[in-house]
């Protein structure tokens, strides 16, 4: 991959090609290196579980719970959460049962859930790297 790294990065710095040249050579190069990013994403998914696991091994989750529910943007939330909720429930367009709407609405829970996720996994590194720095 560190080939693949220094030859795209290469052809990106190359002004005597114009930017389609540049994609579409980048994107031979992809197409050459499939196959391994392809068995490295395999290998990645089968041992996710673990990894994840060991991450989340020496980390106090109710701790790092109790501090975001003290924040005080998420306490303000909480406390405004009721009316929004209310706004939606009467708006018609979430009320509707159009599919379109539906599809809309699930990629924005998904994006809510994302940016939520992120953030774990942002205090889990922070965590990680405090442990290894104290160690």
């Amino acid at each position: 991959m560190e080939a693949f790294g220094e030859r795209a990065e290469a052809i990106s710095e190359d002004k005597s090609l114009t930017e389609a040249q540049r994609e579409a050579r980048i994107a031979a190069i992809w197409t050459e290196y499939q196959p391994e990013i392809a068995a490295f994403t395999a290998e990645v998914s089968r041992h996710a579980g673990q990894i994840a696991q060991e991450a989340l091994a020496n980390i106090d989750v109710e701790a790092l719970v109790a501090d975001a529910m003290n924040d005080p943007e998420v306490q303000e939330a909480l406390r405004t959460a009721p009316v929004l909720a209310q706004g939606l429930v009467t708006n018609g367009a979430w009320a509707a049962n159009d599919p379109e709407q539906m599809v809309t609405y699930g990629l924005i829970a998904q994006y809510a859930l994302d940016q939520a996720s992120d953030v774990v996994v942002a205090e889990e590194a922070d965590a990680a790297d405090d442990k290894a720095n104290a160690d």
